[in-house]
């Protein structure tokens, strides 16, 4: 019977379940489940213990993984087909990060992704819905689209202004 989340608790745990009965299982039940809850709060394990958040130090993105260096020494690498975003995005777009929350997550402002250091700890892959993921394609390929027409018209300008001056000479 598990009733813990951690070794110390579970064992803890058992030993005061054994010694009091059913009625402190129920009783650690509704316990567990608070903690549960609680777990979900950055900063608690779920037996409601505080724990420190691990923070993140540097950040490569490869043209395949995404790399993360923590502050307590580890290193932690992720594909990146997990996080479409980065995958579709330039080099200079994904060289383009700053660590947010104190270095609790992560944020590509060109991309418009935020990754948390705990999501990336516990393997979670991008969860966007591939509808959300399409509308930003396109809207990233009108934006583009746009860029290169204002290009284009500001070298018509200049190619203009240009050959004018010429002529004027």
């Amino acid at each position: 019977m598990w009733l813990g989340g951690c070794g110390v608790c579970a064992w803890r745990g058992l030993l005061q379940a054994q010694a009091k009965g059913a009625r402190h299982i129920e009783q650690m039940s509704k316990r567990r489940a608070t903690n549960t809850q609680r777990s979900a709060v950055v900063g608690y394990d779920e037996c409601g213990a505080k724990v420190r958040t691990q923070r993140a130090q540097r950040v490569i993105v490869s043209e395949v993984s995404l790399i993360v260096d923590l502050a307590d020494g580890r290193t932690i690498s992720a594909p990146l087909a997990w996080y479409p975003r980065l995958l579709h995005g330039t080099p200079a777009e994904r060289e383009n990060w700053r660590l947010i929350g104190d270095g609790e997550g992560i944020h590509w402002p060109d991309l418009d992704e935020d990754l948390s250091v705990e999501g990336l700890i516990l393997g979670q892959p991008w969860g966007e819905s591939s509808d959300s993921l399409k509308r930003w394609l396109e809207a990233r390929k009108v934006r583009k689209n746009r860029a290169g027409n204002r290009r284009s018209a500001q070298s018509y300008r200049t190619e203009q202004s240009t050959s004018r001056r010429k002529r004027e000479r």
